[in-house]
Order: structure tokens, then sequence, then C-alpha cells
């Protein structure tokens, strides 16, 4: 009965941890001043510290536990930034739970922090244009309360290919209705064609998603997902300056080059350094990258782990069909948008979470059981 009850404790402790996070997040790289919350991340720490007290652990997840805690403190101090620190408690903070319910918390407070905005952004109580600079111009343009264009077209994404992973293939057409809505309201209102180019790609993935009988493909895609897409970032930076790259240079705002330029002079050292931007009404300097930022700012060691714990999460074996394209999605939304290390745009470190406990500690599969949820999931 004891064992019992602490587990439903630590459980508890960890959807606390979660929603206190959540409530930072919400208002983090908006207009509003979200300093104020910051109290939030600080009184989440000890309720995963609970959850990690009261959690039992074999010598190899104790070992790799430590590691991620050792790694994720040694950014947080030597580089002033707590992005990996709090995606590695989030992966710590998994073990025993069930992903759905962590999604679906992070889902609707996404939404409803969404709403919120966009409906203050209405009544004129939040800022609702940024001034940003656009090939050499300076202009000015909407961002739905957010400090970046952009960001509205991420959270977008992040909510449409959650309510797929959540709720399937009910009301499938209605989704798919609402999502290509959602996804051209935000390029009218932002003129973001990163943004409109990646979230249409997601939505056609799940427009065809169910035409792929065998599942394995699919999880063959989501395996290399990630591996494919840094390579792919890393040769892009390296002939941003020849024909082709420049072509896609200029298409992609000049993000090809400000890689290069980082790379050139930051370089990659083992545990990251603390990057300098410059954003200005005269200047713009920013390493949009994933990928890029992963190694430059977090160092060599937090990137290849984050890489391998990428991997072993795209090679799991799901049953929902819908997570395989989200992986996909954020991988290749990776290549041009800042969003791979850190929980504020990336729900994948609850599904990296289930992984890395699967990876210590494999469980037997029952491949007849496989084959029926897989049937269940198909007639959804």
């Amino acid at each position: 009965m004891k064992i019992k009850n602490n587990y439903k404790l630590s459980e508890l402790c960890f959807y606390i941890f979660l929603f206190l996070i959540m409530i930072y997040y919400a208002f983090r790289r908006t207009t509003l001043n979200y300093e104020a919350l910051n109290f939030t991340m600080v009184l989440a720490i000890p309720f995963v510290f609970v959850k990690i007290v009261l959690e039992k652990y074999t010598l190899k997840e104790f070992i790799a536990v430590g590691v991620l805690v050792v790694l994720g403190g040694i950014s947080a101090v030597l580089i002033k930034n707590t992005s990996i620190l709090v995606s590695f408690f989030i992966i710590i903070g998994m073990k025993n739970i069930d992903r759905t319910i962590p999604l679906k918390i992070v889902f609707y407070m996404r939404l409803t922090s969404c709403l919120g905005l966009f409906i203050g952004t209405l009544l004129g109580f939040v800022d609702n244009s940024v001034r940003i600079r656009v090939d050499d111009s300076d202009i000015v343009r909407y961002s739905m309360g957010y400090s970046h264009p952009n960001v509205f077209g991420v959270y977008i994404f992040t909510l449409i290919s959650l309510w797929f992973i959540l709720y399937g293939n009910k009301r499938r057409v209605l989704k798919i209705l609402v999502s290509l809505g959602a996804t051209i309201f935000c390029f009218m209102v932002t003129n973001s064609r990163t943004s409109l180019m990646l979230n249409l790609f997601y939505i056609f993935m799940a427009v065809f998603v169910n035409k792929i009988k065998d599942i394995g493909k699919l999880r063959f895609m989501a395996k290399l997902a990630f591996p494919f897409c840094f390579a792919l970032s890393i040769a892009m930076t390296i002939i941003y300056n020849t024909g082709i790259g420049s072509v896609l240079n200029k298409l992609l705002s000049s993000r090809l080059s400000l890689s290069e330029r980082y790379l050139r002079v930051y370089g990659i050292k083992p545990f990251g350094q603390t990057i300098e931007y410059n954003i200005s009404a005269n200047s713009y300097s920013y390493l949009d990258s994933g990928y890029l930022s992963l190694f430059i700012q977090f160092g060599l060691i937090v990137g290849i782990v984050c890489l391998v714990l990428y991997y072993h999460m795209g090679k799991m074996n799901y049953t929902n069909r819908y997570i395989y394209i989200a992986v996909i999605g954020f991988a290749v939304y990776g290549i041009i948008e800042d969003l791979l290390s850190s929980f504020l745009f990336n729900y994948l470190w609850i599904l990296i979470g289930a992984a890395f406990y699967d990876m210590l500690s494999p469980r037997k599969e029952n491949a007849l059981e496989n084959q029926i949820n897989t049937l269940l999931e198909d007639r959804l």
C-alpha cells in the first residue's frame, strides 16, 4: 500500500511540475512582461526532485539520470540558459508516466494561452505588432501578442500536431479543415512564409498518412528524420554562398548566412557557450537553426546526447501514426527554427522521456498485441 501511495504522489508531483512550467512558458516569448512569472519556474523544480526521490531506479537508470542532471546543470551555470535543464527534467520525470496526460496538459494550456493572447490583441490589452529586420529593411509585422511573428506559427504547428496525436482520426476532416484555416489565418496575419510552408507540409502528411499501409515505413522515416535533417542543416550552411545555396538563403531570409557566421565566429565547444544576439531596429543577427544552436550554444556533448535521444524516440513502436509525422515535422522545422532544445516549443521531450526509460530498460513486446493495436488505430 505504501508503494502504491508513493507512486501516486510521484505522478502528481510531475503533473504539478509540468503545470507550473507551462504557466511560465505561456507568457515566454510574448510582448507581455513574463519575468513576473519567473517564480513559477523556481517553484516547479522541487516537485520534479520529489518525483525523482519517490521513484525506484535500476543502476543503469540512476547513472543515466545523473548524467542528464549534470549536463543540464553545467549548461544552466556555464551559459546561463535553463532550456536544456528543463527539457532533461521532463525526460527524468517521465518514469512510470503515461504520455497521454502530459500531452493533454501541454495541449490545453497552450491552446488557452494562445486564445487568451488572441483575445487580448483584439481588445487592445496586448501589443499585436513588432518591429523586425527583413532583407536590410526595418518593417512592422503583426505577431498576435508574441515577440516574433514566427513564434505564433510554431505554436499553430504544435497545437495542430498535438490535436491529431491526442484524438487520432476522430472528426478527421474537421481537424484538417480547421488546421488549414488556422495555418492560412496565421500567414495572413503574420506574413510568415516558413510557418505557412511547414504547417502545410504537416497537414499534407496528416491527409495521406493513412494511405501508408506499412507503418514500418513511417517508423523508418521518423527514425532517420533528425540525423538526416541535422546533416542537411550543416550541408546547407556550408554551401550557402554557392548558386543553389544563395537561392535557399534568400528564400529562408538569410538564415543560412547567419548560421555560417555563428558557426565560424563561435565554433563548437564541448560544453557550449554564451551566444550574443543582436536584434534591433538597425540590425538582426540570430541563430535560427535548431541543430546548430544545439551544438554551438549547448555544446558538442549535449548536442550528441540530444541527437541520440531524438533518434531513439523516432524508432519506437508507436501505433499512433500521427506521432511519426509529428516527429518528422519537428525534425524539418528544426532546420529553420530554434525549437529543438527547449520545451517551450517542443512537446517531443515528453515522448523522448518515455523512450529514454524504454531504451534503458527494454520491455518485451507482444507481437500479436502490437498487430491488434495497429489494426484498431487504423479503424479509429
